[in-house]
C-alpha cells in the first residue's frame, strides 16, 4: 500500500514537474505538507479507510506544492479545490466538499465511495 501511495505521488509530482517530494508516513492525527522541507506527512489511519481516500490524501496534500510551486499561493481556497478536483477526476473521485475538505467522495457515476475520514457509507435511496 505505502508503495502505491509513493508511486501515485511520483506520478502526479512529474506531471506538474514539481521538485520531488519525501513522503512520511507517522502515527500523527493530521497530514500536514511542509514547502519548506519538500515534505508531507501521512497518518497511518488512513491504511484502514478506502483506497479512493487514501489517494485524496495523498493529492490533497501535493496540491498543496502544486499551488505554492505554479501559483505563488497557499490555502484551502477556491483554486485549491479546483486543482485537486481536476486530479482527482483522473483517478474516478470527485469530492464534495464542506469547508476547505471532503465530506464524502463519490465516483463519476455520482456512487457514494466514502465518507469524511475514508470510511464506506452505505448508499442513500
Amino acid at each position: 500500500m505505502i508503495r502505491e501511495l509513493k508511486n501515485l505521488a511520483t506520478i502526479i509530482t512529474r506531471k506538474h514537474n514539481l521538485t520531488p517530494i519525501k513522503i512520511e508516513f507517522k502515527a500523527v492525527r493530521r497530514g500536514r505538507a511542509r514547502s519548506l522541507t519538500r515534505a508531507i506527512t501521512i497518518p497511518i489511519w488512513i491504511f484502514g479507510s478506502v483506497k479512493e481516500y487514501r489517494y485524496y490524501y495523498i493529492i490533497h496534500e501535493l496540491v498543496h506544492f502544486i499551488q505554492r510551486d505554479k501559483f505563488k499561493y497557499s490555502g484551502h481556497g477556491e483554486e485549491f479545490k479546483r486543482i485537486e478536483s481536476k486530479i482527482l477526476k483522473d483517478y474516478n473521485i470527485i469530492p464534495v466538499y464542506n469547508k476547505a475538505y471532503a465530506k464524502e467522495l463519490r465516483n463519476l457515476e455520482g456512487e457514494i465511495l466514502c465518507g469524511k475520514f475514508g470510511e464506506k457509507k452505505k448508499q442513500q435511496i
